[in-house]
């Protein structure tokens, strides 16, 4: 266990602080230097999507297809079968500098949702690298603009018979009163699901999804170049420059001795494993004494190390440690190591957004650093009313509905939609948004999940935001968090009080996280204390890749102590997490693969034309030939880690329903997410309700 930190002499704190003045001197060279001035340079990257994020598609298209289509029909029996992200920081520049000029108009937030486009295959890759061009508009019956639908089987049609369509972020500012679309930026038409946006720059294409659907007929068109473009990583952008890390900051470790190391900075073109072999042997050569017993290796801008040891290392043996240089890349070069926990008077190094996540954690991986104010202490918010018939409310209703039928307490029936507008938590949620550029080096996912909570509390959630639970048990004794009921303290890990662990009691079964859900139904399992009989339920932004978790827990309390998904490894969750149903290829069909009778790989079979099958490789498979000149193969061309992002490289954790597969207390029925950072999460949308 790790306590509170022990007290040192005057000296020693008047060094500590010496030492963190001129480590800050040092950081603005390098702040400087990761700053990147102007838009971003031309091109774009598309690589396939992994389980968490086709699975939200999956989930997109199924909730959205089972709506009313154009003329009181409905349509289902499609799919998605494979999605690839698209990143554009050029366009993705456009689309923020036009959200920011809007949110300047509206003194709000602009609203956000996600429409299908359809359009030829050919068209697919110029759409995604130049974005949408006014000058090739045509048609335009509701009004000027690009075109975009809420049901996917509305964009079927303008595949061209193609199998490939966009899924795209669209900005809404004020909505237009004429077809002419001159006194707003967008025209919503309930009656055909479409959503006609007036500029292109309101518009990011986050998505290559294909679909198979038996409304797309045959005879459809086939473009071999898209074909070759989405069979392995596209990329127009320009290669990355080599960045040299800058020099060393200053150890300001003054605690006695640590369990926990932090090393930086390193390349970023040194590969992960090359690097933590690097450390290893440098450790096992300096510090044979303090054996490792886990070690992470993350990268942004420059790589950096968090090693954990088995016995704790003197203050010591860890300035030694700074005096030698790691030999790695076939060079020698000079690290940090530093206290992974922090010191006193020692300003925060992992505060991301103004939040540290080792604030309010005393046992499982505390900071003991010097933390601000939050910046949300005197934040203040309003609440404004959302037309239910306009394009965003149509949405949030429509989407909210479509789990009704699951309320276990009654039919739901929305009243009204707030808007919620915090300036403050804004920005707060926009530099988090900032960090995760920086991080991935890509535009960051964002979508939109439900909060169920006591709604005697929602006016602390509008703001200060959602707050990751501690791991501390709050002490009756404590005038913050005493004698309130809850289960963990509202505390940091300075107060006096609160400094008993919080142990597992069939309560936060995957980590001591924010839980949302795609599913407005399960939600509402935990609102409480309706007021008058009406029920408030928060649509929060969502940001960050997704970690999908498929399978059941190896113990109860296994993921209990989970505080943030970086901290785990690919080891850690085989050791948690008993896997169900792991991502196999098909046997035969579409997705499938084709190899020859000598062994060759022929492709991946991407459309079925009647008599042969299509490939990936731009080749046909005739079915006559199937098993004299090729054969089924039980391999993919992509394997399951492919399209898998580890979890120490994500920024969520997907818990995936297994509905009536799921066993109580070690899997959920339904689909949620966990977020581990307040700002990670923006309250955006309240619905009120009531259950008849």
């Amino acid at each position: 266990e790790i306590g509170a930190p022990r007290p040192f002499c005057i000296r020693c704190a008047q060094e500590a602080v010496e030492a963190v003045a001129k480590a800050k001197q040092e950081a603005k060279p390098r702040q400087q230097q990761i700053r990147q001035e102007g838009p971003p340079p031309k091109g774009v990257s598309i690589e396939r999507c992994n389980r968490a994020e086709l699975t939200r598609l999956q989930n997109l298209w199924s909730e959205r297809e089972s709506q009313q289509l154009p003329g009181g029909h409905r349509c289902g029996g499609a799919e998605v079968l494979e999605a690839w992200k698209v990143d554009n920081p050029f366009l993705a520049c456009q689309f923020k500098s036009r959200r920011q000029k809007l949110k300047d108009d509206l003194n709000r937030a602009a609203d956000r949702l996600e429409g299908f486009h359809g359009t030829a295959p050919d068209n697919v890759i110029p759409i995604c690298s130049s974005g949408f061009d006014s000058g090739r508009r045509c048609g335009q019956v509701y009004g000027a603009g690009e075109y975009f639908a809420k049901n996917p089987h509305v964009s079927v049609g303008y595949c061209r018979g193609g199998e490939y369509m966009l899924v795209c972020q669209l900005t809404l500012g004020k909505s237009s009163s004429s077809p002419e679309n001159r006194d707003g930026d967008h025209i919503w038409v309930p009656e055909h699901g479409y959503y006609v946006i007036k500029q292109p720059d309101q518009v990011l294409v986050q998505y290559i999804i294909k679909y198979a659907s038996s409304n797309r007929g045959g005879g459809g068109q086939f473009s071999a170049s898209l074909e070759r473009s989405l069979a392995t990583a596209y990329s127009t952008k320009p290669p990355p420059q080599v960045k040299q890390p800058p020099r060393p900051r200053e150890c300001v470790m003054t605690r006695p001795s640590t369990k926990g190391l932090w090393m930086g900075l390193v390349s970023p073109h040194i590969p992960e494993e090359e690097l933590k072999n690097a450390v290893r042997a440098f450790m096992k050569n300096q510090a044979a004494a303090y054996p490792i017993c886990k070690l992470q290796v993350l990268c942004t801008h420059y790589s950096k190390a968090h090693i954990f040891l088995e016995e704790e290392m003197p203050l010591s043996v860890v300035k030694q440690l700074n005096r030698v240089p790691l030999r790695v890349g076939g060079a020698s070069t000079s690290v940090c190591f530093d206290d992974f926990y922090g010191s006193p008077f020692q300003k925060c190094p992992k505060t991301i957004a103004g939040f540290c996540r080792g604030q309010n954690l005393r046992f499982t991986q505390p900071c003991w650093c010097k933390h601000e104010p939050r910046k949300t202490e005197h934040a203040k918010y309003s609440l404004k009313p959302l037309p239910l018939d306009g394009a965003k409310g149509d949405e949030i209703v429509s989407k909210f509905m479509a789990s009704a039928h699951l309320f276990y307490t009654g039919l739901p029936r929305v009243t009204a939609i707030r808007a919620i507008q915090n300036h403050v938590l804004q920005q707060c949620h926009n530099d988090y948004r900032e960090y995760l550029r920086n991080k991935h080096g890509e535009e960051p996912v964002c979508q939109e999940l439900y909060h169920g909570t006591n709604n005697n509390i929602l006016d602390v959630l509008y703001t200060h935001g959602l707050q990751p639970p501690s791991d501390m048990e709050p002490s009756d004794a404590c005038p913050v968090s005493g004698r309130k009921g809850l289960c963990t303290s509202l505390c940091t890990n300075s107060c006096k009080h609160c400094t008993r662990k919080h142990e597992w009691n069939r309560c936060h079964m995957y980590g001591l996280g924010i839980y949302l859900a795609d599913m407005a139904a399960k939600s509402n399992r935990y609102v409480s204390q309706p007021n008058d009989g009406k029920l408030r339920m928060v649509v929060c932004s969502v940001l960050g890749k997704s970690y999908q978790v498929e399978g059941y827990l190896k113990g109860g309390s296994c993921m209990h102590d989970v505080v943030d998904v970086r901290a785990v490894t690919d080891e850690d969750m085989d050791e948690m997490i008993e896997t169900c149903q792991p991502c196999r290829a098909p046997r035969a069909s579409l997705g499938a693969m084709i190899v020859g009778s000598d062994g060759e790989k022929w492709g991946r079979v991407v459309s079925d034309e009647d008599s042969c099958w299509r490939l990936s490789s731009g080749r046909v498979a005739k079915k006559c030939n199937e098993g004299m000149r090729w054969f089924w193969s039980a391999e993919s061309e992509i394997s399951a880690e492919a399209i898998e992002t580890a979890p120490e490289k994500s920024d969520l954790l997907f818990i995936k329903g297994l509905g009536d597969r799921c066993r109580p207390g070690s899997s959920v029925i339904n689909s949620e997410c966990i977020a581990f950072h307040p700002h990670q999460c923006l309250p955006m949308y309240e619905i009120e309700y009531t259950l008849d």
